[in-house]
């Protein structure tokens, strides 16, 4: 038996190997191991780009709820749920940051697009909390939280979090009335992407298992600084942000 499972536990890890360890909503730092890894745009084509869409099995059908699951797909939106999309927020025991895969039970699931959400899809979008901004123009730093984010001037309630803001508002959690993070005024300047992510894509991917495709075993990232065009291939930077979480 040993001698079967021992060559099996050697090929799951080389499958594994070049997939990121780092969490879901965390932040590259400096000296992080993923710095400076090629990246390519994600799901960008000439046609299409990457969106945000929700299986609606809230209680209010047809609205967008607190518990309507987003995920993060290509767009046009798939009309069921493909493998390989990312959960921006937990379903049953799957974690904010892991990807759909044919024996999970939202597999399949039909996908909609999010009520309301201005642009269609929503943007992901940072505050500056901490005031690092030069001659009133506001610039994402470290310690900005991210969030996708619905429609307004404002962030509001179900906004979801992509970092987190402290150990009790975590990456993948839905603002309250009562948040500190609620009602926070967004100017344009601050909109990091907004969706769906062409004519410049700021979500990007390594190419993990090098066979020139986005699947299960690529990272994903909101890449920052600013790409410079659509089809254009960069590199992790520090202060860009983990949009997966490891493979498992």
């Amino acid at each position: 038996m040993k001698s079967l499972l021992m060559p099996i536990c050697f090929i799951v890890m080389l499958g594994l190997g070049g997939a990121s360890e780092y969490n879901f909503g965390t932040k590259v730092m400096p000296g992080d191991s993923d710095i400076s890894k090629p990246l390519d745009d994600l799901f960008s084509t000439d046609n299409a780009g990457a969106t945000v869409a929700m299986w609606d099995i809230g209680p209010n059908p047809g609205l967008y709820d607190e518990q309507d699951i987003l995920y993060l797909v290509s767009s046009p939106i798939p009309a069921i749920m493909p493998i390989n999309a990312v959960r921006l927020t937990p379903f049953e025991t799957y974690s904010a940051g892991s990807k759909v895969r044919p024996v999970d039970k939202d597999y399949g699931v039909p996908l909609t697009p999010v009520p309301g959400a201005f642009p269609d899809g929503g943007s992901f979008v940072f505050l500056d909390q901490y005031g690092t901004s030069n001659s009133g123009s506001p610039r994402y730093d470290i310690s900005d939280p991210v969030y996708w984010h619905r429609i307004g001037y404002n962030t509001d309630t179900n906004d979801v979090r992509m970092s987190s803001l402290s150990e009790n508002y975590l990456a993948g959690t839905r603002l309250s009335s009562f948040d500190p993070d609620q009602s926070k005024p967004i100017q344009l300047v601050n909109v990091l992407q907004y969706l769906p992510s062409l004519p410049v894509s700021y979500l990007k991917y390594y190419d993990a298992n090098g066979n020139g495709n986005y699947d299960y075993l690529d990272d994903v990232y909101l890449i920052r600084p600013v790409p410079k065009g659509p089809g254009t291939a960069t590199q992790v930077t520090v202060n860009s942000l983990r949009l997966s979480g490891p493979a498992q």
